[in-house]
């Protein structure tokens, strides 16, 4: 039996938010060039496979279960959209929160953490909740986006 290994060879394109990105954050299986953490949802939607297009059309992020909030940040992650720090944080989210979950709470109490002196201490903590506070917003506005409740506009 041959088995093969390895992971997808993804690079994004020099100057292109995924390749600025990647020098913050890692993705071991890289980013896409317009990955949703810190995305413009225009740009992002340009580079959007079908599938994923699809489920995020029918994703609520005010009522999303925790099972699909895990298998839905896996593939953004595996896809080179969000980046490691924000899979991780939004998965274990998911399995210490059974049931429907809304992730407008968890950015707003991540918010309120990040923000409290006595967290400064904690920058990898720190580090991991501005990830994911860059992906939640990215994919809030995108889900907007897709459904036609926003405009992205270039100031």
């Amino acid at each position: 039996m041959h088995i093969e290994t390895g992971t997808i060879a993804r690079s994004p394109g020099a100057s292109t938010p995924g390749w600025r990105l990647q020098k913050e954050r890692p993705n071991v299986f890289g980013y896409r060039d317009h990955p949703i953490e810190r995305g413009r949802p225009a740009e992002v939607e340009k580079d959007l496979p079908d599938e994923i297009r699809g489920r995020l059309r029918h994703t609520n992020i005010h009522a999303i279960e925790s099972r699909q909030l895990h298998d839905l940040a896996a593939n953004l992650f595996w896809e080179g959209y969000i980046s490691e720090d924000a899979f991780v944080e939004l998965a274990i989210y998911a399995y210490d929160h059974a049931g429907t979950l809304d992730l407008s709470t968890w950015l707003d109490r991540a918010r309120t953490t990040i923000r409290d002196p006595g967290f400064a201490q904690y920058r990898c903590a720190i580090r991991i909740y501005e990830a994911t506070i860059d992906a939640v917003e990215g994919l809030s506005g995108l889900v907007d986006y897709l459904n036609g409740q926003l405009l992205d506009e270039v100031a």
